[in-house]
């Protein structure tokens, strides 16, 4: 894929920036494998970045692993929602994992991804602020009453609007947890257990919904579902998980 975007990354933005600036090294050489190891070992660290998984994903799509380059540019569009690079990567990679018929994201999922959880939160927070402030002082003096009487609600309700967006982010964040299949093919199950049916299969890229977990024998499983409601059960090694 010709018209994938690079963003180089300056060494001295991380702590660990050792592995960072390797990983940069073996991108240049050609050497993707060494590259997902480097930046890999960076995240490992703690520290992130968008650039970082910007890096990252572009080396697992150079290096074939189009489900690991899905995730990495999707972790970097939370961080940076507005990150064209990020943006017009991402489609590429998913137009050739679904043949040019990628999933579309929900209605409140494109409403609330222009900012980050934490964007909303201070715009809701500082709205509400002088809002409230705002209603405080008219109390304090009645004749000021008149004054803002047409804006006052207006602003009023914006604030409340963007508190109301700010929830739907993080409901959307933390009450529908996601993941992406990164292995060439997984057979999805029946049931949390090896010995179940095999249901149908999913392949590297599959963008899907978590609904449930188990663990059985050792063994961890996630309940899944994709966006065209196929359901069923995989083994977590099979997917990459935000916090996983």
């Amino acid at each position: 894929m010709k018209s994938l975007l690079l963003i180089p990354m300056l060494a001295g933005a991380l702590h660990a920036a050792d592995d960072f600036s390797k990983g940069n090294d073996a991108f240049e050489s050609g050497d993707f494998p060494a590259a997902i190891t480097n930046y890999q070992a960076q995240l490992e660290t703690g520290l992130t970045s968008p650039a970082l998984h910007f890096n990252l994903a572009h080396a697992s799509y150079e290096a074939g692993q189009l489900g690991r380059s899905i995730f990495h540019y999707r972790r970097a569009l939370a961080l940076a929602p507005r990150d064209g690079g990020a943006q017009h990567n991402l489609g590429r990679v998913r137009d050739e994992v679904h043949n040019g018929t990628p999933p579309k994201a929900g209605f409140w999922r494109r409403l609330t991804g222009y900012f980050t959880i934490n964007e909303w939160t201070v715009a809701a927070a500082a709205l509400l602020t002088a809002w409230w402030l705002w209603l405080a002082a008219i109390n304090w003096r009645p004749q000021w009453r008149k004054r803002g009487a047409v804006v006052r609600p207006i602003v009023g309700t914006v604030a409340l609007v963007l508190a109301a967006l700010a929830i739907v982010s993080w409901r959307l964040e933390t009450d529908r947890p996601w993941a992406v299949v990164v292995q060439k093919e997984v057979s999805v199950r029946y049931g949390p257990v090896a010995a179940s049916p095999e249901h149908f299969k999913w392949f590297d890229g599959a963008e899907l919904r978590v609904r449930d977990t188990h663990t059985a024998n050792g063994a961890e499983w996630i309940l899944a579902r994709d966006p065209t409601g196929r359901q069923g059960w995989l083994p977590v090694s099979a997917v990459l998980r935000p916090g996983g």
